[in-house]
């Protein structure tokens, strides 16, 4: 079922956009953007270095100058969220709920929705957290976007293949 949630030109605009969806349905820069974030998570759970865990991949990428600023949200969303994210592990086949949040947050800063953007953050974070969490998100966006992986959520062209 299509949930469609203040959209005035008919697309799909929200979280409801990525929920439960195959992750294979992701945009490729959507898809590296859940795999940080799930990376991250896992790194941390494991008592390892959150950016050494991301640094090959987003290297290969010629994304390297990326790490920090997903470190950057991602430590802020860790350490100052109203309640606890969670991701799924880093092989689930679907997206889940927190992770939906986030997708949506990253495309909404890409497609320069500030104002939509910041009221999720109010949302989600302590006050004192918005402003940075902003940033360091649009930058991650924006470097992701310069290197051809635009946070844009599902992909143009959608694959019958959801076993990812």
């Amino acid at each position: 079922m299509d949930i469609n949630i203040g959209a005035k030109d008919g697309r799909m605009n929200g979280v409801y956009d990525f929920l439960d969806q195959p992750v294979v349905k992701l945009s490729p820069g959507s898809r590296l953007l859940l795999w940080s974030l799930r990376a991250w998570a896992d790194a941390l759970a494991r008592k390892t270095c959150p950016p050494a865990a991301l640094a090959p991949a987003y290297a290969m990428h010629d994304m390297l100058p990326a790490v920090n600023d997903l470190n950057m949200a991602a430590a802020l969303l860790n350490s100052n969220g109203r309640t606890k994210f969670m991701l799924a592990p880093l092989r689930a086949c679907r997206v889940a709920e927190d992770e939906a949040l986030l997708i949506n947050l990253w495309r909404d800063v890409a497609a320069g929705e500030d104002a939509r953007a910041k009221a999720t953050l109010e949302a989600c974070v302590d006050k004192s957290s918005v402003g940075p969490l902003l940033t360091a998100v649009g930058e991650h966006a924006a470097k992701m976007t310069v290197a051809g992986f635009a946070p844009l959520g599902l992909s143009a062209t959608q694959t019958t293949d959801e076993r990812a």
